[in-house]
């Protein structure tokens, strides 16, 4: 990531995601889905490329929710 001044800086962390979904048929070669996901991950200090502290801390929380139509 570069910031306004051009200076590089990054962060590392731990992410855990949870997913669950179920099926429907809805006709005789049709069946309907749904999906929902959670990801998170550990707070992330970002550092500039000098290893000097940006004082900005990450934590990456993302919420999903899909939907598929399948022809089989």
């Amino acid at each position: 990531m570069t910031d306004a001044s051009g200076s590089n800086s990054n962060g590392y962390s731990l992410g855990l995601a949870a997913l669950g979904g179920y099926d429907w048929w809805v006709g005789p070669e049709w069946s309907l889905g749904v999906l929902t996901f959670l990801a998170a991950s550990t707070p992330a200090s970002t550092k500039y490329g000098s290893g000097n502290a940006t004082g900005y801390q990450l934590t990456p929380v993302t919420l999903g929710l899909e939907a598929s139509l399948l022809l089989h």
